[in-house]
């Protein structure tokens, strides 16, 4: 699941400075998070009763990322500062983050030693402040405080729909989508400024000009430098193929406009995913008649597993790919679903750096003890230790369940997983996420009662590292049971808790979206009532979410306010509020300048893990890259 997520690697402007070589993990928070929807041409709201497999309908993954979404779920996120709104910025050129390295060198800052020897209040380490205009192009921010507009992504005529996201370590994001305006359901994609400015053309830049009259699902991943990788069925080569693109910051694809195809033939291809490990190498997946194949391609787009791996039948059954990740070690997890038809099962297989299988020659069972609801394709994430969190529903009876599967294969819950929950409700559509530093996952989804006159409510579990629910057999009550319908749950690892959000349908055609925050002891982070994200009287579909810095929240998805479907956009400050956020006020002043720095760089001496603004637990080198790189944004 490739939700979208804070790489902690990042190489500024392709020199080098502070880039630090640790674990990409795609959906660590994920990233991430969407759902996966069906094979076929769905590609539609999620708003019909009965929603358990409406939002997995498409086989579409809306990046929660996840692919991703617990790279930022583990730190401190909001305690040690407030985040104010940001009135001027957009400091993309990573020339200031040079020259700001070159002048704390001049006094005295040691990089090797990750500490300094002159006081911040010393004149010359005020002047950092004059280099803020360096290199930085300033620019109203574009992030909106009011949940009746929302920052609009594409709206051009037509549909565009499938939206994914993946932010990076400077704040800014990538977003992909299919665009329908001149037919085809063409591949789109945007770059987006910490602040919410887009850094590419309006409505984004067109990748692929597809053929095709309805969609599947694609995925869409980031490696440590900051290059999109995007994979795709396309028509564009005569009969259908799996296409891999490379795109770098500035836009270009560097395998070429035509990227790089992993089939060729007639088979039928379908629901392809990329996973992209440390070195720059992706790994693709995807469903190749009735079996599941992959393809290793280096940074160049060069095929490293010769002819591909195919993942053996399961029992003479056809296979399909659910999800795709990179694990911490260097290997690549892929969850496949087995059967057609009911009963549907999920397997999962973990491979090496040379596609050895390791869990076995035929894919271990996830889950065998009933079957999955028909075109639903669960997610999983990766627990930075190269294992993977699961969630799933079942069917007869409609649950809910969690199991975590160790490096080495071996099951962390019982076989079959935990059932999240034991009162006498039906629980569809659960979101999961993976909490690394304590070791606790996180399980939100769909809680429904029976009968003519249902109720939904929104529902979440935590389990401890041996699968025991810490939040009561009957779970704890995000929102409350309401005959208003309640669907696409979303969630993404934030502090000690999570950071939740889901639709609302008052009526057909009007769909609100919410968010929740909720800490460890499952007590809510922002009061309790949900926070209005978007209150446009519009039909809402693909909700994604992803982690922005220092706790904040990023919110996608597709909107029908204006026509069939436009993309937007909203974030949410780690204490709740929408709009512009100023993260590097450290102190808590009002006023970002150099004393602001003296507090991150006094952290990162003292390892204190206090000031983590890339959120992935510790505050390090990458906390100072992002602070560099944000700095010139705020007053």
């Amino acid at each position: 699941m490739h939700r979208g997520v804070l790489d902690s690697t990042l190489d500024v402007a392709g020199t080098g400075l502070l880039t630090q070589e640790s674990g990409h993990d795609k959906h660590e928070q994920g990233q991430p998070h969407g759902e996966p929807a069906a094979h076929d041409a769905d590609h539609g709201t999620d708003t019909g009763h009965h929603d358990p497999a409406n939002q997995d309908a498409g086989h579409e993954k809306t990046g929660h990322d996840n692919k991703g979404h617990d790279n930022a779920g583990h730190g401190e996120d909001g305690g040690h500062h407030a985040h104010r709104p940001v009135t001027n910025f957009s400091c993309e050129d990573a020339t200031f983050a040079l020259s700001l390295s070159a002048l704390l060198k001049t006094i005295g800052w040691d990089f090797q030693r990750g500490g300094r020897n002159m006081s911040t209040r010393t004149p010359i380490f005020r002047s950092v402040s004059a280099l803020t205009i360096i290199g930085c192009s300033m620019a109203a921010a574009q992030w909106t405080e009011n949940s009746d507009e929302n920052l609009v992504i594409a709206n051009r005529t037509g549909e565009q729909t499938q939206p994914k996201i993946h932010v990076n370590v400077d704040g800014s994001a990538y977003i992909s989508w299919f665009d329908n305006n001149s037919g085809g359901f063409d591949v789109y994609l945007q770059r987006l400024g910490a602040n919410g400015d887009a850094l590419w053309a309006d409505d984004g830049v067109l990748i692929a000009d597809r053929g095709f009259s309805s969609t599947q699902d694609y995925d869409l991943d980031v490696d440590p430098a900051g290059n999109a990788f995007l994979t795709f069925r396309d028509d564009r080569v005569g009969s259908t193929q799996i296409t891999v693109t490379r795109i770098n910051r500035d836009a270009v694809q560097t395998w070429g406009n035509g990227g790089v195809q992993v089939t060729s033939g007639n088979n039928f291809v379908a629901a392809p995913k990329v996973a992209v490990m440390t070195n720059g190498d992706a790994v693709v997946a995807w469903t190749d008649n009735g079996d599941v194949r992959l393809q290793k391609l280096s940074p160049t787009g060069q095929p490293l597993w010769g002819e591909g791996v195919t993942v053996p039948a399961i029992g003479g059954d056809s296979t399909s790919a659910s999800d795709l990740d990179a694990t911490s070690d260097g290997g690549a997890i892929l969850s496949v679903v087995r059967g057609f038809l009911a009963p549907k099962h999920l397997h999962a297989q973990k491979f090496d750096a040379n596609g050895n299988a390791l869990w076995g020659e035929v894919p271990p069972a996830v889950f065998d003890g009933g079957s999955l609801q028909t075109a639903n394709f669960p997610q999983f994430v990766t627990d930075g230790d190269g294992g993977a969190v699961f969630a799933w529903y079942s069917v007869g009876p409609l649950q809910s369940h969690a199991q975590r599967i160790l490096s080495d294969g071996s099951e962390v819950f019982p076989h079959n997983g935990i059932e999240v929950a034991t009162t006498a409700r039906s629980r569809t559509a659960p979101d999961v996420s993976f909490n690394r530093a304590t070791g606790e996952t996180f399980v939100f989804w769909r809680e429904e009662t029976g009968g003519p006159f249902p109720e939904f409510g929104v529902f979440g579990q935590k389990l401890d590292q041996t699968g025991n629910r810490m939040w009561t057999d009957a779970g704890l009550e995000v929102e409350a049971l309401r005959t208003l319908e309640l669907s696409q749950i979303r969630q993404v690892q934030r502090g000690d808790g999570a950071m939740v959000s889901w639709v609302e349908t008052l009526s057909f055609g009007d769909q609100h979206v919410h968010a929740s925050r909720v800490d460890s002891d499952g007590v809510p982070g922002w009061g309790t009532s949900a926070i209005d994200v978007s209150s446009v009287e519009s039909g809402k579909s693909r909700l994604t979410v992803a982690g922005g810095p220092s706790g904040s929240g990023i919110l996608l998805w597709a909107d029908g306010r204006n026509d069939a479907n436009d993309i937007y956009i909203q974030n949410i400050d780690a204490s709740g509020p929408l709009g512009p956020t100023c993260f590097a006020d450290l102190n808590d002043d009002g006023v970002t300048n150099p004393d602001d720095f003296g507090v991150l760089a006094d952290c990162v001496a003292a390892q204190c893990g206090n000031v983590d603004i890339n959120d992935d637990g510790i505050t390090d080198w990458a906390d100072v890259q992002m602070f560099m790189l944000l700095f010139g944004g705020c007053p």
